[in-house]
């Protein structure tokens, strides 16, 4: 995880854990308070492996920030998250399905237009070890502590 060698800087990661808590930190959190931390973990944990980003990116210099189409498959992923709060995974093709970790933009809250993730080159392996992390997790999600 080192940003000089292509993996992801610690304000990009900040910004995408604000960026996911304003928009999908608590959308149907109903458990016991001692294990919500962790839920949250594997939330974002899924999150951060499962969207788009190669198509869409953050803008965090809007209030509650917004999404960038990227391509334009990107655009029909957010014209069909417009009308059902959804990604509909079938719009990727196998060609764009690969291109999911190509790139990474997160725009600068304070300059709008300026991508502060240009240098994660490799999010393509960080997002695999997010995938990792979470299914590590999920495994041990309901055993019982040791």
């Amino acid at each position: 995880n080192d940003p000089y060698k292509g993996g992801l800087a610690s304000h990009s990661l900040t910004l995408l854990v604000l960026f996911w808590s304003r928009h999908f930190g608590e959308a149907g959190l109903k458990i016991e308070p001692e294990i919500a931390h962790g839920e949250r973990l594997l939330r974002l944990l899924r999150w951060l492996s499962e969207f788009p980003f190669g198509h869409i990116g953050i803008e965090m210099g809007s209030p509650g920030g917004v999404y960038a189409e990227l391509t334009p498959t990107g655009a029909r992923l957010l014209q069909h998250w417009s009308a059902t709060r959804q990604y509909d995974r079938s719009i990727l093709t196998r060609k764009s399905q690969m291109a999911l970790g190509a790139g990474l933009y997160i725009g600068d809250p304070l300059n709008p237009g300026i991508n502060v993730a240009k240098a994660s080159f490799q999010w393509s392996r960080v997002v695999a070890v997010m995938q990792r992390a979470f299914v590590t997790l999920l495994e041990f999600r309901d055993a019982p502590p040791t």
